[in-house]
């Protein structure tokens, strides 16, 4: 066991090893123990026991937190913008976010592959304001899906939105989209 000496979600482009998950041993293994020779008292020191517990829960704490977090507005004028971003990786950027609206009506995040830990599920998308302005029909219900996918190059979360009814919307929003990782998740 062995802790690296770079923080592991930002991996360490230098050598090739790309971002992950840390486990137990990537933080000391949760197996340290007090010594026998004057060892700690409980209520007024450190025991191994308070880092052992530490390092399982942050184990387990960066498994479900989500790696990276885009909070995307469209305006009613059909302007298209990241109002946020947040990331797990000190070296994802936000100028790495390329932005572009996609049809029927949605639009593409994209961002250099490699760049966040492989993922285990795929993206959720919140909306924290929508409403419709034009539906072209009376259902002014609407839904909106995310769907995540790589190539070779990048990795993309694709949002698209449409009416219950099946008829494309023009909709402003503004909503986050949160990524478990990089992976495959297209259906």
């Amino acid at each position: 066991m062995s802790t690296p000496e770079y923080c592991t979600l930002d991996g360490d482009p230098g050598t090739s090893v790309h971002p992950y998950v840390p486990t137990v041993d990537d933080m000391g293994g949760a197996a340290f123990v007090d010594a026998d020779v004057d060892p700690p008292e409980p209520e007024e020191n450190v025991m191994s026991r308070d880092i052992n517990q530490m390092q399982e829960l942050l184990v387990r704490a960066c498994k479900m937190m989500p790696k990276a977090s885009f909070e995307v507005r469209y305006t009613s004028a059909g302007v298209l913008e990241i109002f946020g971003f947040k990331s797990c990786n000190s070296l994802f950027l936000s100028s790495q976010i390329i932005l572009t609206p996609s049809s029927p009506y949605g639009f593409s995040l994209k961002w250099p592959r490699y760049l966040l830990p492989v993922g285990v599920v795929g993206p959720l998308i919140t909306p924290s304001y929508a409403y419709v302005l034009d539906s072209g029909s009376a259902d002014l219900s609407f839904w909106m899906r995310v769907q995540q996918s790589t190539d070779v190059t990048y990795a993309y979360a694709t949002v698209v939105f449409m009416t219950l009814g099946g008829s494309p919307v023009t909709t402003a929003f503004t909503g986050r989209i949160d990524v478990d990782g990089e992976g495959n998740f297209s259906t």
